[in-house]
């Protein structure tokens, strides 16, 4: 492993400690010591456990971590260099950032995104079209319009429902969140060249590959590292920057207003995105027909680190003005609900009325075949009865008051003083609860009961907008049900935290439980070996997906194994079923008929 520099590479919770009284003079004039380091920031931090000790982190090291993480990321971009995420070493997190009307992009702006890795290419495709080509020439390269990013116009194939579902939709109800002008949130997600490297050298970019794999029990587990601790030759070539374990991004923005915009409030960028109609290119723009200024308003960091194998890592963010305030984002026009949280279009609480909320099955769809809903396209601003209310719960609320999490925040937004960087809060971070200090919390991740985690309750108002509670569904005989992944029940809800979603997360061909001890777990996979916590993989078409018994041909030996398995999946899993319903049928059987012959490659 590469000698520790800085901070940026290794750095043992002692010196964190150590160094804390040294960081807390940032803010009394130049010239400081940043809390991020003055030595190479724009490396992002790998471990910060004292491996002479083995002694595990504060809650105050991890969001430091956390902090650490992000600085780097965003880090301005070298742009003369023709890799995405190369940090400009000779900018600066503070200086570079000090004019809004031209920030630089952000090294994590320049990552390549899920789609450039995952085509949305149908099951059947051959694998060698399905390879994604190398991390600094991606042969689906991200769709442009005079030189600004096009959100949702993906470059391969997709269609319409699924862009626009992949551009506006939000975590478990698949509905979108509008900010207190009327106007569609949109997300993005981004991977880091160690996520790259590693689907593109064992080929889990074929999801038939990753289904063998996990059926000879020769998966392989993904980068921790980046580097030659990770045993595998082509890290070798990867930067020292882009030396981390791997790792996805996920951001929301929201459209800006003139004012908005000259407040510096806000980190920006340029973009066009698509309308919802069939026409590929009508694309929503301002009214001179140039592309819209976006606000930054969260972002979801997911890291596999050398110690959080059994949780990965989990960094949250977000603008102090999403929820709170005279000028919050997404609560204007409403009171608090009894419970603290409320729903798009209502100011009813959520809790007790989630089953009634009118937009919960309901998608933008072209306007053309359905011009009563968003009547006027995802362009402008929806009427006032489709605007989002959203409250941050009392629990997220606290957290942030709290200390460490408040401290270390104000300790960073002062440093960051002159940039929009200093208008950004991390909400917490989440980890194994034994590589935490000090943590006591009894929620774990499902379905080892015992493999806790350090909070409970973690959620994102941009993100999470309508999910901030883990719901109780209410049972046809009244009685109370359950739904999603509990981590710990309470007396009227159940804690919510991004592994109880998250932990369903695994590679294709992944046995499932067959009978789980909560209701709520089913799906989820059947030990913590094969939850790799992102539902990117999972996304991967497949080049041959009726071989049945893997021997790259779809003939009569996969007829009698589907015949053999018919009906329902007993351990929630089946090779058989094809279309993955749960049980082995007639789709299934019309899927190995399509698919007869031999498999391309």
């Amino acid at each position: 492993m590469p000698s520790p520099a800085s901070r940026g590479m290794l750095l043992p919770a002692a010196m964190i400690i150590a160094s804390l009284g040294s960081f807390s003079q940032m803010a009394e004039g130049s010239g400081s010591t940043p809390p991020w380091g003055d030595t190479t920031p724009w490396i992002m931090p790998q471990t910060i456990a004292d491996e002479t000790t083995n002694d595990p982190p504060t809650d105050e090291d991890w969001l430091r971590f956390g902090w650490d993480t992000f600085i780097a990321m965003n880090w301005p971009h070298d742009a003369a260099s023709s890799n995405p995420g190369a940090p400009d070493i000779n900018g600066d997190i503070v200086t570079s950032y000090n004019s809004p009307a031209n920030y630089p992009d952000a090294a994590w702006w320049t990552y390549n995104d899920k789609f450039q890795l995952f085509y949305a290419m149908p099951n059947g495709t051959p694998s060698s079209e399905l390879n994604p080509g190398p991390w600094d020439a991606p042969f689906s390269p991200k769709p442009m319009l005079d030189g600004h990013q096009v959100v949702g116009g993906f470059a391969k194939a997709g269609d319409l429902n699924n862009r626009l579902r992949d551009q506006l939709d939000e975590a478990f109800i698949d509905g979108p969140l509008l900010d207190a002008n009327g106007n569609f949130v949109l997300y993005q997600i981004f991977i880091n060249q160690s996520f790259w490297e590693y689907i593109l050298d064992t080929g889990y970019y074929d999801g038939t590959k990753q289904i063998l794999d996990v059926k000879t029990d020769q998966f392989v587990g993904m980068p921790k590292y980046g580097d030659a601790n990770d045993n595998v030759p082509y890290y070798d070539d990867i930067p020292l920057y882009a030396q981390q374990g791997a790792m996805s991004v996920k951001v929301a923005w929201k459209q800006l207003s003139e004012d908005e915009i000259d407040s510096g409030r806000y980190y920006t960028r340029d973009i066009y995105y698509e309308n919802n109609t069939e026409d590929l290119e009508d694309v929503c723009a301002d009214p001179n027909n140039a592309p819209i200024t976006v606000g930054l308003v969260g972002m979801h960091i997911l890291r596999l680190t050398p110690t959080t194998g059994s949780t990965w890592f989990w960094s949250s963010f977000e603008h102090v003005d999403n929820a709170t305030g005279p000028n919050a984002n997404f609560n204007a026009g409403c009171e608090a609900a009894a419970s603290g949280y409320t729903r798009r279009g209502t100011c009813t609480d959520a809790v007790t009325n989630i089953a009634t909320d009118p937009w919960l099955t309901d998608y933008p769809p072209p306007n053309a075949e359905y011009p009563d809903n968003y009547p006027d396209g995802l362009c402008n601003p929806q009427s006032n009865s489709t605007r989002s209310q959203i409250f941050r719960i009392a629990e997220t609320q606290a957290n942030l008051e709290s200390t460490p999490v408040q401290s270390v925040n104000a300790e960073y937004q002062a440093a960051l003083a002159g940039t929009p960087w200093q208008y950004y809060e991390q909400i917490n971070t989440t980890q194994p609860r034994h590589m935490t200090a000090g943590s006591d919390c009894d929620c774990f991740v499902p379905p080892i009961e015992t493999n806790f985690i350090n909070v409970c309750d973690m959620t994102n108002t941009s993100m999470e907008s309508y999910s901030q509670y883990n719901f109780l569904s209410e049972n046809p005989d009244g009685s109370i049900g359950t739904e999603l992944a509990p981590v710990i029940n309470f007396d009227n809800r159940q804690a919510m935290n991004c592994i109880n979603c998250h932990a369903f997360a695994s590679p294709m061909g992944t046995p499932r439980l067959s009978d789980p001890a909560d209701p709520s777990w089913g799906g989820l996979p059947s030990n913590n070996s094969k939850q790799i916590f992102t539902f990117l993989v999972g996304s991967a078409a497949r080049s041959c997906p009726a071989d049945i018994n893997m021997d790259t041909f779809v003939d009569i030996e996969d007829l009698l194994l589907l015949v053999e398995g018919w009906g329902d999946c007993e351990d929630g899993y089946c090779e058989e079923d094809l279309d993955q319903n749960g049980r082995t049928s007639i789709g299934d059987l019309l899927m190995v008929l399509d698919n007869w012959g031999g498999c391309t490659s």
